[in-house]
């Protein structure tokens, strides 16, 4: 893992961390990100922080409340069929404590013309660039910039789909066993919540295969969630594993198997 120090200069700490492809945290700058009037309070455009605000999806169900989300119950197991639900019914079924989790959720590809005024307005007719951070409901931090994948999508194939997801679920809502799309490097931003991050380098890869098979991947290595006799492997790895907190980006390194756990109360999470 790369570790911050302390070191201001978090290009260098992510470029680093790209060369030698392994994970690492920093702080980044969301002043401007207009994505945290949809789900904290009013307050938490009040300064620099996101800790210590609600949460608050009232605009939110607002703007997008009719539209049809693809969800996630973990209450039941980890095949379980998803859910197609509408956003309110969403938002009113994590408040009252159900274990529904929104996952690989493309949140811009909603409504192109709807962005986010500093007043929580909606302002219709703009386009909805990866490039103008203006009008968008947050932008790429510089630290990932090389976001060549989107870059893809909007250029080669104009804007037809994308890699920018959102996260939203409730707490001990999970993101199991998986590597990231194309075996790309990835970027996630905690907004709201507590996640802890359990990766696994490439060289432990092997280790995760369920036994006499080449192609079945665990997908739980929590403590009784798994037959050590089935994944005999588990107890050779050496997973890192971090807690993310509210403001801090996590690079995911190309390759690296991780789950996800949600620890707060609430998590929201745009990523790339």
């Amino acid at each position: 893992m790369i570790n911050n120090n302390n070191n201001n200069n978090t290009e260098s700490i992510i470029l680093n961390a790209m060369i030698q492809n392994e994970p690492c945290i920093i702080k980044c700058d969301t002043t401007s990100w207009k994505i945290k009037d949809l789900f904290l309070d009013s307050n938490s455009n009040s300064n620099n922080s996101i800790s210590n605000h609600s949460f608050c999806p009232d605009l939110f169900c607002k703007l997008y409340g009719q539209e049809q989300i693809c969800v996630h119950n973990d209450s039941i197991d980890v095949e379980q069929p998803k859910l197609n639900i509408s956003i309110n019914e969403f938002i009113t079924r994590i408040k009252n404590g159900e274990k529904l989790y929104a996952k690989d959720w493309h949140l811009f590809q909603f409504d192109s013309n709807k962005t986010i005024d500093a007043d929580n307005n909606i302002d219709n007719n703009i386009d909805n660039n990866i490039d103008n951070n203006n009008n968008n409901l947050y932008h790429v931090p510089i630290e990932f910039c090389d976001d060549w994948l989107n870059w893809y999508w909007k250029r080669c194939k104009h804007g037809f789909d994308d890699y920018r997801f959102v996260y939203l679920g409730g707490k001990d809502t999970v993101t199991y066993m998986h590597h990231d799309v194309l075996y790309s490097y990835s970027w996630s931003l905690n907004l709201y919540g507590c996640k802890k991050w359990t990766l696994y380098s490439p060289k432990d890869t092997i280790h995760l295969l369920k036994k006499n098979t080449i192609d079945e991947y665990i997908s739980d290595t929590r403590d009784g969630m798994y037959d050590p006799e089935m994944y005999p492997g588990i107890s050779k790895t050496n997973p890192i594993v971090l807690v993310q907190e509210e403001g801090e980006a996590i690079f995911v390194p190309a390759g690296w198997y991780h789950m996800v756990e949600n620890m707060g109360h609430m998590n929201t999470n745009p990523s790339t």
